[in-house]
């Protein structure tokens, strides 16, 4: 038999087949694609900029909505007024370090820019705290602008180098051996100054390198200055860093002046460039010690990496932040236990002693002959013995001016633990106007083998207006002696004012104002203090033993909270904390070799144990006619909010505790539409997730392509000294949000400078809890007071970044509540935040988040706070150390996690922790109540939810490929029949052979 086969082109049944294919993979991505949005609406509606859900108010059509309203007519006030305040913060902020007159250079001055950071300034800071540079002016545009001829030869061959790339170990400054012939004859035209500038970087994740000694001048930076103060004859110096820098060398290279700038945000630097000019006069003033060495500081000997001796790493040390790193600890029995980020520890030997607490005290203690504080532990740069003139540069509250200014200590007028100080400020020089600081000190008496106290303690201070030359101003101060208390862990469980003689000064800084009292005690530089003080800036009075056991804000009892904390406490005299009884013997050794008790392991496990009963008590979806615009007034504790939580069913209740990821979800049952919530410290316009103007502060899509202005870093807004500057920056980053849509604030930190190593220093006030918690308060007073939620944070003791993902941080308690906790007190207390953020870190072995001592004991019962604590960002709520159930057994209300957390099925079998759920969100929408989140919600609102664009898109776009796939089947499946049935047709049967 004979077949002859007529068939189509195989070909085309290729093409076919492939098309379907196509069209069926398209299909299945965007219905993947639909699923996987709808799922996260809120997310994708948050990144996009749009909203599905719309309030109709079906009351009163009067009724005024507008809760917090701008001052502002148009996003181009509101812009170039953020633009203003961050110039006049970076006046106010910027410190005078050194100047023989050299500053204010001539008008039109024609100067030659150094260093590769003159065309690579550092703004802010990496991460959170990062600026947006597309929007920010460049040192060149504002030298220019300024009036100053610039050597583009020069310039030019910096901006055009590659392969220099800064990092928090390397300057990354181009040798002088690479300047070539032309741009050394470039100078001869722009000869009247050498400007240098010398940067510091640094960052979330990442401290700065003390193994290289980062913040010491590096060898290329000495190579650049020699050369620069061979050819020019005034040599002026920016240092562009917020960590405190060692500047013993400006001695060294004949630098003329010094201006120390900070972090100047994105137009500080057109102040910089008026304040070379003359045209702007700086007024900041150092709120760090900044040492001739930076290693020096007691803190540093136990700052890094420190892991357990019995613990392991399972998985990667590279993991990502998205992932959860279990360790392996071994008790002593040889059981290995897994927990996740356990295995990293940091002991606070120095206890107190941070900062100018430290070099202060010493210094005191020297000339007083007392403590072996002449002793050579700790010595760094001293000769020989510790000498504090060698130890140090620059006093806390170190600032000149381009003027002069007299200080009169008019009266101080005391009434019980509080004190009146009245100041006279004059302005002596002859030419220009400027602002000085009044900074007022207290000395409590030490007792030898008492309670640790430093010997000046900053407790008061203000910013007089511009003062032209010959102008007076009189400035009162208000002194609280409770500010200068002594926690007494192991006696009272309290703050303390022992027996005694207590001293106030005005000074200059720290350490003029501890010459004074020295002064005042009779003594003299024959005693060996480095300059005589002055007697009569100091006032005396005699205090009776004064215990402090109840908060002044809650009424309720202060007494111990984390002795825990303390290694000691599973350890018995394992750490010898730092002591004024004893310089030399108590100087902090390197804690390298701890072993983590079984106790500890235990603890680090933080086991959560269920109350397996049903949930059938509380109410969910009940028709009470409330919304969340009408609890705007209500008390935390109105019963009013029981009536509003019964409204929520249960899955809203814990899509509001679990999805904090820059929202805050929408809640339909209560007519809340969703906030949005932005990163970071120094503004909206961080570039790690900025946000846009809009032209139209109704409309919600008409958002322009210009972000919101990225500030100064914390350290020059403290720097200022003004907390009439700290409002001015916080209601100008309050108008940011109503004009970017913005209803949240990630921000700013509260944390301390504890050494100038700390990644996040620059988004941090300060190493003193007194200014930067003072400071701090007004900043949130002011963004709150447009309807900006301030998330402060870290909450709490996350003072280093290496290994800040579960470390155990131990410190005893006196330290935790003076140094460390304080910022916080402050900025609850006086500033008002109606939310914190939590930190990474453990407080002694347990997570912050779910250390109920902190956030439940301190926070809530002592210090009165009634407002919402989410975590730092989690991707593992489930099963890694930050988990919802137990940072809602501690004190927490949200999570800023990815993903599910399985919140809703743990709550459906546990009765207390459907409890926790519900005050949760009591919190959460208490905090909201007080933002502009309600803005446009009337009391009889209510949401109904739309359609958006990119929703219809993917609509659209599943229904078109799943009808071109089904299009596709047919044509392949008619093409199979048709090709069969021609098959079939041409099949001819040969005849059989004869």
């Amino acid at each position: 038999m004979h077949m002859n086969q007529h068939t189509p082109s195989n070909g085309r049944r290729i093409l076919l087949r492939a098309g379907t294919a196509v069209c069926a993979l398209l299909a299945g991505l965007s219905l993947t694609a639909t699923t996987l949005t709808e799922a996260n609406a809120s997310k994708v509606h948050n990144f996009l900029g749009t909203n599905a859900t719309q309030i109709v108010n079906d009351g009163d059509e009067n009724e005024d909505t507008t809760y917090f309203a701008s001052e502002f007519d148009s996003w181009e006030d509101a812009y170039n007024n953020a633009l203003d305040t961050n110039q006049d913060i970076q006046e106010e902020g910027s410190v005078l370090v050194e100047n023989n007159g050299a500053l204010p250079l001539a008008s039109g001055a024609r100067v030659s820019m150094f260093s590769r950071s003159s065309t690579d300034i550092v703004y802010g800071g990496t991460g959170s705290g990062s600026i947006d540079e597309s929007t920010v002016v460049d040192l060149k545009t504002a030298m220019e602008s300024a009036g100053f001829s610039i050597n583009q030869t020069l310039y030019d061959f910096y901006d055009g180098q590659e392969g220099y790339t800064r990092t928090t170990s390397d300057v990354a400054e181009v040798p002088v051996s690479e300047f070539t012939s032309e741009v050394e004859a470039s100078y001869a035209d722009y000869s009247d100054a050498a400007i240098v500038v010398i940067s510091r970087t640094g960052g979330e994740g990442d401290d700065l390198d003390a193994d290289t000694a980062y913040l010491n001048l590096q060898d290329s930076e000495r190579e650049l200055l020699d050369y620069v103060q061979q050819r020019f004859d005034t040599v002026v110096v920016l240092v562009n860093s917020s960590n405190a820098m060692s500047l013993d060398w400006l001695d060294d290279y004949g630098v003329d002046a010094c201006l120390w700038i900070g972090g100047p945000g994105q137009s500080g630097l057109t102040a910089v460039a008026e304040m070379l000019n003359g045209t702007r006069t700086p007024s900041g003033k150092f709120t760090d010690t900044y040492a001739a060495d930076s290693l020096s500081s007691p803190a540093m000997q136990n700052f890094g990496d420190y892991t357990y001796t019995n613990a392991t790493t399972q998985a990667s040390d590279g993991a990502s932040m998205s992932d959860t790193v279990y360790d392996l600890l071994t008790d002593s029995s040889g059981n290995v236990t897994e927990i996740a980020n356990a295995k990293n520890y940091v002991v606070y030997a120095e206890g107190i002693y941070v900062g100018y607490a430290y070099y202060e005290t010493r210094y005191e203690d020297s000339v007083l002959g007392q403590g072996n504080a002449d002793g050579d532990a700790g010595t760094f740069a001293s000769s020989s013995s510790w000498d504090y003139d060698e130890e140090v540069n620059y006093a806390f509250g170190y600032g000149q001016s381009y003027t002069t200014f007299e200080q009169t200590l008019d009266s101080v007028d005391f009434d019980g633990d509080k004190a009146t100080v009245t100041v006279t400020v004059t302005n002596t020089g002859d030419t220009y106007s400027g602002k000085d600081v009044v900074e007022v000190y207290a000395q409590a008496p030490y007792i030898e083998g008492g309670l640790e106290k430093a010997s000046v303690q900053l407790c008061g201070y203000d910013k007089t207006e511009e003062l032209a030359p010959g102008e007076s101003e009189t400035l009162t101060i208000d002194v609280d002696l409770r500010d200068i208390a002594s926690y007494d862990s192991e006696n009272e469980e309290a703050y303390v004012l022992d027996e005694g003689t207590y001293y106030l000064a005005i000074g200059s800084d720290a350490h003029n104002a501890l010459n004074n009292i020295l002064a005042a005690k009779g003594m003299t530089t024959a005693d060996g203090m480095d300059e005589d003080g002055d007697a009569d800036k100091t006032a005396t009075t005699e205090l009776d033993y004064t215990v402090y056991d109840t908060d002044e804000n809650s009424g309720n009892a202060i007494e111990n909270r984390f002795e825990d904390a303390d290694l000691n406490y599973y350890q018995d005299d394992t750490v010898t904390y730092l002591s004024r009884s004893d310089w030399q013997g108590t100087w902090p050794e390197s804690y390298d070799s701890v072993e983590a008790t079984d106790e500890m392991i235990a603890d680090l496990e933080n086991n959560y144990t269920a109350n397996e009963a049903e949930t059938t008590e509380i109410t969910y979806g009940a028709d009470n006619g409330l919304n969340i615009a009408t609890m705007r007034d209500a008390d935390y504790d109105d019963e009013a909010w029981d009536q509003l939580l019964d409204q929520m069913t249960l899955e809203e209740q814990v899509e509001l505790v679990q999805n904090g990821a820059s929202q805050t979800a929408a809640v339909e049952s209560i007519a809340f539409p969703g906030s949005v919530d932005a990163d970071g410290p120094a503004g909206l316009g961080s570039s790690t997730g900025r946000r846009y103007y809009l032209e139209d502060i109704n409309d919600k899509d008409s958002a322009t392509t210009t972000s919101a202005v990225g500030y100064n870093s914390s350290v020059v807004i403290a720097s200022t000294w003004s907390r009439d500057m700290a409002r001015q920056r916080g209601e100008a980053i309050g108008e940011d949000g109503l004009w970017t849509n913005t209803q949240g604030w990630w921000g700013p930190g509260a944390n301390t400078h504890r050494t100038p190593y700390g990644g996040r220093n620059f988004e941090y006030y300060s190493e003193d809890s007194f200014l930067g918690g003072t400071i701090g308060a007004e900043d949130i007073a002011g963004a709150q007071s447009k309807g900006l939620r301030s998330f402060v944070k870290h909450f709490a003791v996350n003072d280093q970044e290496l290994n800040r993902h579960g470390l155990s941080t131990f410190a005893n308690e006196q330290s935790l509540r003076q140094i460390y906790l304080k910022q916080f007190e402050y900025v609850v207390k006086d500033g008002g935040t109606l939310s914190l953020m939590s930190s990474f870190n453990r407080i002694g072995v347990k997570w912050a988040g779910g250390d109920a001592a902190l956030c439940t004991d301190l926070l809530r019962d002592e210090w009165g706070f009634v407002g919402s604590v989410e975590t730092d960002f989690n991707f593992h709520a489930t099963d890694g150390y930050m988990n919802v159930r137990s940072g809602l057994r501690g004190g927490t209300d949200q999570w800023l996690a990815m993903g599910e957390s399985g919140l809703i099925d743990f709550v459906k079998e546990d009765a207390d922790l459907a409890a926790e759920v519900r005050e949760a969100c009591h919190r959460i929408l208490y905090s909201i109540s007080r933002s502009s989140a309600i803005n446009g919600i009337g009391s009889s609102g209510r949401i109904v939810k739309t359609t958006v664009w990119w929703q219809w898109l993917l609509y659209g776009m599943t229904g078109v490929t799943g009808v071109l796939t089904l299009a596709q089947l047919g044509l392949l499946g008619y093409g199979t029949v048709r090709d069969e049935r021609r098959r079939e047709a041409h099949i001819t049967v040969a005849p059989t052979a004869q």
